[in-house]
């Protein structure tokens, strides 16, 4: 039998192997034991229910009328990040000269993750592809639920960030976010359904974002070189 002096040490031993797995993850500015989207949405509609079938026939209508444009736009858009966002509105960063954009947006992605990853769990609907195997999307499968959509989500705290920052061009941020989350139902990876609940599931963990002051400070940190990179006065 192991010792009680050897088994800590190996414990310890693993905690160090560990760690840098660990290292590089930005800590979230909140998490699902703040933002219980499982106490806010809907559950989403049953694989078997009417308007799943109806909505899978209406994507199969869909694809045939789909353009290459805006295909490839939601290919490109498969990227999660500000950088893409802002690139989907011809507005070109380079965050690697913004360090304080990037941590505050890090940490916004980190958010994402912690809220909406364990409702996709929980509510574990099946994306259009996995429901109907007819359904050939344009990115490389996911087995991860489609209910919340995690980019729908991530665009609108995006778009409520950007706006605090740059608020003359607050219209033109949540028109993009719109449009964001359009891309991963033209990719095939969301139903239509998906869309309005997730956009609560942002608008939620936005207003617990404005209460923290982790958040609030990294914004303001963040303004004055992200307003420069725009072209902000």
């Amino acid at each position: 039998m192991m010792s009680r002096r050897a088994f800590a040490l190996t414990v310890a031993a693993c905690v160090a192997f560990a760690a840098p797995a660990f290292a590089d993850e930005p800590p979230p500015f909140v998490t699902d034991k703040d933002v219980n989207l499982l106490l806010i949405l809907p559950p989403p509609p049953a694989k078997d229910s009417e308007q799943t079938k109806k909505e899978l026939a209406d994507f199969h209508a869909f694809e045939g009328t789909r353009d290459k444009a805006r295909a490839d736009k939601a290919v490109a858009d498969d990227d999660e990040t500000i950088t893409r966002f802002l690139a989907g509105m011809d507005m070109n960063i380079d965050l690697a000269k913004l360090p304080a954009t990037k941590a505050l947006f890090d940490r916004i992605n980190s958010t994402e993750g912690a809220v909406v990853d364990p409702a996709k769990e929980k509510f574990a609907r099946l994306r259009p592809y996995l429901a109907d195997e007819t359904i050939k999307p344009l990115l490389k499968p996911k087995k991860s639920g489609a209910y919340p959509s995690g980019h729908t989500t991530v665009g609108v705290l995006f778009a409520v960030t950007l706006s605090q920052i740059a608020p003359e061009k607050s219209a033109e941020f949540f028109a993009r976010a719109d449009d964001f989350a359009y891309s991963r139902y033209v990719a095939g990876m969301h139903y239509l359904s998906d869309f309005p609940p997730s956009k609560m599931a942002g608008a939620a963990i936005s207003a617990e974002l404005l209460k923290n002051a982790d958040y609030l400070k990294a914004v303001e940190a963040a303004k004055p070189e992200l307003r420069a990179a725009l072209g902000l006065k």
